[in-house]
């Protein structure tokens, strides 16, 4: 869920669309709960995405407006059926790119929400995790587009999960993000933090500038000539225009995500 903050003020939030799959409200508010694994995370991970121009921060795709959809407390998931709400919710209200920076175990419903979604024409982001070694669910789906990490100066994060399903990474280490993991905090604090949750939100920006660039309508019909979804078009751009660093680690993926050159492809 979101909470109130200046780096997620204007237009950002759609909260007409917008969902609470624990409680089967309308209200994404994150409680901010004490004794909760990640309170303030989806908060954190908006302002990655599409923080306003007006605020101290940028985020990645600083036009697009974001759904929050609030269905877990803790982003280690072992229970897969409300991340499977999620996801057919984004599907339903229309969403074009769903960002998931969470993982855990795997799960049928999850995946078969992610084959709808990406059947529908939707582009599916998720973190690949942190400190596990391996890369988790649903990040892990051949559908999804795995996240892996960096630093600030190209090299690979040392918390990012591996191996052969990393589509792409982008920066996972000093993300400059908004910061409520409290309700003491200060109302418009603003910090750098560590995580494949914001090299998949990262990426989920990128997809969301990509398709207005070219026009989704466009993309849609260039994903149908080729006969491949809208998904696999995005990742085939992504892995063509990444940046490779010397000995680049390929278990982290095709290289690092080159947001102007994707765009422009």
């Amino acid at each position: 869920g979101v909470t109130p903050h200046p780096e997620l003020g204007g237009d950002m939030l759609d909260l007409t669309r917008a969902a609470n799959i624990m409680d089967g409200s309308a209200d994404p508010t994150d409680p901010l709960r004490p004794g909760a694994a990640n309170p303030g995370h989806g908060t954190s991970t908006s302002s990655v995405l599409a923080s306003r121009a007006t605020g101290r921060i940028l985020g990645a795709a600083p036009a697009a407006r974001v759904v929050p959809i609030r269905c877990i407390d803790d982003v280690k998931v072992f229970n897969t059926a409300p991340v499977a709400a999620a996801i057919a919710h984004a599907v339903a209200q229309g969403c074009h790119v769903i960002s998931m920076s969470l993982g855990g175990v795997a799960g049928r419903a999850p995946h078969v929400a992610i084959r709808d979604a990406v059947q529908r024409d939707v582009i599916v982001v998720a973190a690949s995790g942190n400190c596990v070694g391996l890369v988790v669910w649903p990040a892990r789906y051949r559908e999804v587009i795995a996240a892996g990490g960096t630093g600030p100066t190209d090299r690979p994060w040392k918390g990012s999960s591996r191996g052969s399903r990393v589509t792409i990474s982008a920066p996972a280490e000093f993300v400059w993000r908004a910061e409520r993991t409290s309700a003491g905090d200060p109302p418009d604090k603003v910090s750098a933090s560590q995580g494949t949750s914001y090299a998949a939100a990262l990426i989920a920006g990128a997809a969301a500038v990509w398709l207005s660039r070219h026009g989704r309508g466009t993309v849609i019909e260039e994903a149908r000539r080729r006969g491949i979804t809208v998904a696999r078009l995005f990742t085939i751009a992504l892995k063509v225009t990444a940046r490779t660093p010397m000995n680049w680690d390929v278990d982290l993926g095709a290289g690092i995500l080159d947001a102007e050159k994707l765009v422009n492809l």
